[in-house]
Formats: structure tokens, C-alpha cells, sequence
């Protein structure tokens, strides 16, 4: 009997075998692994996780525009303003609103009053100038400059206030290039007015910027994941090593 109590003892003290201590030393190597491995796939998949957090924002956006540009056709004979900035403040109350939320401190949100003009270097989209309400619903009136989502693609706003994601540029300028020739056989001549930072060769700043944070977070959990094999293998190893030492 006495030995039984010893042998127990020694169980509990190293934290195996029947005793109390061994279920607690399992529940706890097991949750520090789960918050371990949760780190290490946040680190991967977080970066594409708040630009698709992003989209959605902007999709949000382009969706107030539209409604906007239809408020200001009412009370205009179905026009659409010249410059989308002229729909600041009776049309549109928010000045975020004009900014993408992926470029979101690159580009300054407006911080005057609704009553004076929006500066052109406090919008981040695309307008395309010279359309009307009664446009067909695949005319597009507005969309993500190019370099807004890091070049991964653009939310386009189209006449039927709808957004589409298109995750190849090509594609939005093939469409606006057709809707070009369509205004012309109207006798109607369509312009896009262009971000004052886009309208540079070089791509800007917050891209380089987002470029190298997506890197970066990648690289993190490329090696926490490393690590939490090698820590991993180092303890099934140590483990073994122990159990051989004592036999």
C-alpha cells in the first residue's frame, strides 16, 4: 500500500499518470498551443483580413456616392454634377466619404465645414464626369483609383447604383473606353476626373507602404509557425529522451 501511495506521489510530482496534476499540465500545454497556433494564422491570413474589412468599407462609400449622384439628378434635370467634390455637404454630409479606407491617412479626410468647396487632394475615386440619371445601368460613374486596394483590384459604382469588385484593372478600362465611344455616338463627351496623388507614373507612397506591411506580416508567421514546430519537435524529443533515461 505504501507503495502505491509512493508511486502516486511521483506521478503527481512530475505531472503524468493517474493523479490530479496530470489533467491541469494537459489542459495548460494545450491552451498555450491553441493561443500559439491561433498567433500564428492571425499573423498569415490577418493582413488579407482587414483589406477584405477595407472593400467592404469602400463598397459602403461608392454606395453613398451613388445615392448622392441620384438626389442631385432630381433636382438637376437628371444631370450629374462635374465634379463628384460638388456633392459634398448638401449631398453627402461625411467627408470620409470620398476617401477609400485602404488609403485612409494617406490620403486626408476633409476636416472643414459642409458649406465650403472639398479640396481636390481629399478624395481618393475615380468620377467619371459627363453622365446622366437615364445612362444605361452598365455605365459606370465612379470607381477605386487604381492603387486604392494596393493594386489587388477596384470597386466600381455603376449608374444602377450597384458595386462590383473587379480584381483586374484591365477589364474597368475596357469598359469605360466602350462607354466612351457609346457617349460619343450621343454627342456626349466623357471625362474622368482622377485623385490629384494618382495622376503620377509612380505608385504612391501607402503602396510601397502596404506592400512592405503584407511582407512583413507574412514573414511573421512564416516563422512563428517554424518556431511552433521546432518547439514542437524539441519537446516530443526531450520528452522521449526523459522516459528512455528513466527506464
Amino acid at each position: 500500500m505504501r507503495k502505491e501511495i509512493k508511486s502516486f506521489d511521483v506521478y503527481r510530482e512530475h505531472g503524468s499518470g493517474p493523479g490530479p496534476a496530470a489533467p491541469q499540465a494537459s489542459y495548460a500545454k494545450l491552451a498555450i498551443a491553441t493561443v500559439f497556433l491561433v498567433a500564428v494564422v492571425l499573423a498569415i491570413f490577418w493582413p488579407d483580413t482587414l483589406e477584405h474589412l477595407r472593400r467592404v468599407g469602400c463598397s459602403s462609400n461608392l454606395r453613398k456616392l451613388g445615392l448622392a449622384l441620384q438626389m442631385f439628378a432630381d433636382e438637376n434635370n437628371g444631370a450629374h454634377p462635374p465634379d463628384a467634390r460638388l456633392l459634398y455637404g448638401r449631398y453627402v454630409r461625411t467627408a470620409d466619404t470620398f476617401v477609400c479606407p485602404s488609403v485612409r491617412g494617406a490620403v486626408p479626410v476633409y476636416s472643414g465645414a459642409e458649406n465650403t468647396p472639398l479640396p481636390p487632394e481629399n478624395i481618393s475615386y475615380c468620377y467619371v464626369a459627363g453622365t446622366k440619371d437615364s445612362d444605361p445601368p452598365h455605365f459606370i460613374v465612379a470607381f477605386d483609383e487604381e492603387w486604392n486596394h494596393a493594386g489587388d483590384g477596384a470597386n466600381v459604382l455603376y449608374a444602377a447604383n450597384n458595386i462590383v469588385w473587379y480584381g483586374d484593372m484591365e477589364a474597368v478600362r475596357k469598359q469605360l473606353a466602350h462607354q466612351k465611344e457609346l457617349m460619343a455616338e450621343q454627342g456626349r463627351v466623357m471625362s474622368i476626373i482622377r485623385p490629384v496623388w494618382s495622376r503620377y507614373p509612380e505608385p504612391p507612397a501607402h503602396f510601397l507602404r502596404e506592400q512592405t506591411a503584407r511582407a512583413n506580416w507574412s514573414l511573421a508567421g512564416i516563422i512563428a509557425g517554424i518556431s511552433l514546430i521546432v518547439l514542437y519537435v524539441g519537446y516530443r524529443t526531450w520528452r522521449w529522451m526523459k522516459k528512455r533515461k528513466a527506464s
